[in-house]
């Protein structure tokens, strides 16, 4: 690995990541040129970082998994659902652990990075399992969260989940460029990284914390708010299509979260029974735009889907914990999603090459024929 300047040891050095301290406005005294210059060395560090990353997911056989969507789509609860999963349940024998970082630890960059790696990972995580939503991210840098996926009888797989915060996709309708440019970092792995890339683009139902009883509703807020993730979406696929040269292997998923706030008082029926139509209708009816761009990009039919999710049965930031009857139904939502992103990379590491499903379908027990006789019974009586 080329040994880069931003990888020089200085523990005198603030972690930019983690930093909360604001940013200083540079001295009126200073020319305008050298507050440029300054401003593209610290673009062009953050791209090399980038670089490093891309490098090192590839070393470390890590498969990326970049995430997008703007404030209040529930990026960071949706992550901490799917972590949780294999914690809750231990019938699938699968493990789920915290890997390795992918920036130096030795520099101020890559202990930050990891520092909010592991606070997501462990502290979130708990913080999702005692039922609580998660508080907007406000992180300053995108970060990894890079883990290890273990089933007993395949393939352990390594994967590197981006954590952003939603404001960096925000449209700004004060300038001429109107769309935002993709933070450096990520930038460089679109650009560098050149395996296949599992994305999620989330497109929620609402941008406002409700329960899933609750009838108010500020419908012109919630528009509003619709709309501005809308857009940002539309951004984050014209910047794919702009950078990514290398997508014959990637893998986009257009995921509707907080579907729970569309069964209204029936969760039981309204989760278990959605069907693709149902979802497309929703999208091209408030994510027109976004769903739109996801179509026209230049990949295989094969390579984009639509999948509903559901995190948990919400109140405001509770997470209302589900009975035996509903659990089996939420658990639905993070295996579908887990087989996917498994199975993208198993076909993108070269020494398995085909898509492997890691949550094998439950087989339903055989029936017996006196069930075939009480099932014709019923026929007839009914």
């Amino acid at each position: 690995m080329t040994n880069l300047p931003i990888f020089e040891i200085d523990d005198s050095i603030n972690p930019i990541e983690t930093s909360k301290e604001p940013i200083k406005k540079p001295d009126k005294k200073i020319i305008q040129n050298e507050v440029i210059d300054a401003k593209k060395i610290l673009s062009n560090e953050y791209a090399d970082i980038g670089r490093i990353i891309a490098e090192e997911m590839d070393t470390q056989e890590y498969h990326p998994v970049i995430i997008f969507g703007s404030s209040n789509s529930g990026k960071s609860t949706f992550l901490a659902s799917l972590f949780s999963y294999f914690q809750v349940s231990m019938a699938n024998g699968i493990g789920i652990y915290l890997g390795d970082s992918l920036i130096p630890l030795n520099t101020s960059h890559g202990k930050a990075a990891f520092a909010d790696a592991e606070r997501f990972f462990h502290q979130q995580q708990q913080t999702f399992l005692d039922g609580e939503a998660h508080l907007q991210t406000k992180a300053l840098r995108p970060f990894f969260i890079p883990v290890k996926v273990k089933p007993p009888k395949l393939p352990e797989m390594k994967f590197a989940f981006m954590e952003s915060s939603g404001e960096w996709y925000q449209v700004d309708e004060t300038t001429g460029k109107y769309f935002p440019e993709l933070k450096e970092e990520i930038n460089a792995i679109l650009k560098f990284y050149q395996k296949g890339i599992s994305f999620i683009h989330i497109a929620p139902f609402t941008q406002l914390n409700q329960s899933a009883s609750d009838e108010t509703l500020d419908t012109l807020d919630d528009k509003k708010l619709l709309n501005a993730a809308n857009l940002a979406l539309v951004g984050a696929f014209n910047s794919y299509e702009q950078l990514r040269v290398y997508r014959e292997d990637d893998d986009h998923v257009f995921l509707v979260t907080k579907w729970d706030i569309a069964t209204k008082n029936n969760p039981i029926d309204g989760l278990s029974n959605i069907d693709e139509d149902q979802l497309v209708g929703f999208a091209e009816n408030v994510y027109r735009k976004g769903y739109a761009a996801l179509q026209n990009l230049h990949i295989h039919k094969d390579q984009r889907a639509i999948l509903p999710y559901c995190a948990g049965i919400m109140h405001g930031r509770t997470i209302i914990k589900p009975n035996d009857v509903l659990r089996p139904i939420i658990d639905v939502f993070p295996k579908k999603l887990w087989n996917r992103l498994y199975g993208n990379a198993t076909k993108c590491n070269l020494d398995i090459g085909n898509k492997l499903i890691l949550i094998e379908a439950p087989i339903p027990p055989k029936k017996t024929m006196f069930d075939l006789m009480g099932n014709l019974i019923n026929k007839i009586l009914h």
